[in-house]
This record gives structure tokens, sequence and C-alpha cells, in this order.
């Protein structure tokens, strides 16, 4: 169970498919929501684009259906708000031990 999956719009994270993630267009906050609830218990780690990020539902997501999951805000497409900007250096910390953020 050591997938990888993106969720955002299309022109941000078509390129990720050649890396092997599996990328799952979005076009609303609510679609994003539904795709990461579907998908929570199959994946290891979910990236999200940053503006479809809604800390509350992330929360809920990661509560119980499945231990392993970490869900990761990415700044995509010039949206980026920097209001992720401390999970994600805690995401980078706790997988290889430092950061250099």
């Amino acid at each position: 169970m050591q997938k990888i999956a993106i969720i955002g719009t299309n022109g941000s994270i078509y390129g990720f498919r050649s890396l092997g993630i599996d990328i799952f267009a979005v076009e609303n906050k609510e679609q994003a929501s539904r795709i990461l609830n579907e998908k929570s218990k199959d994946y290891s780690i979910i990236f999200i684009e940053e503006n479809f990020y809604e800390q509350k539902a992330i929360a809920e997501n990661e509560s119980g259906k499945n231990d392993l999951l970490s869900v990761i805000p990415l700044p995509l497409k010039g949206n980026y708000a920097g209001t992720q900007f401390a999970k994600m250096n805690e995401f980078i910390k706790k997988t290889i031990g430092i950061s250099e953020l």
C-alpha cells in the first residue's frame, strides 16, 4: 500500500503522471473532498493542490480510515498562499529526518 496520488487541476498535476503518481483532476473543493474521501484508504500519501486543501476535511479523512495516510498540500500553478509551508516542512522532516526548507 505504498501508493502516491495527487489531487488538483488538470493543468497543474498532469506532469506528475510521468513520475508514477496517480493523478485525480478536479475543478473545485467539493470534487477534491469527494476524491480524497474515496481514495484515502488506497494510498499512503496524497498530495493536494493548496487551494483545494481544507484543514477540517483533511482531519476528518485522516482520522480512522487509514493510519498510514499523509495528506500534503502543494502550491501549484502560481497559487502559493504560504499557508501550508510548515506542514510540508514537517512532512519532509518526518520522511527523511532533516529539512532544508
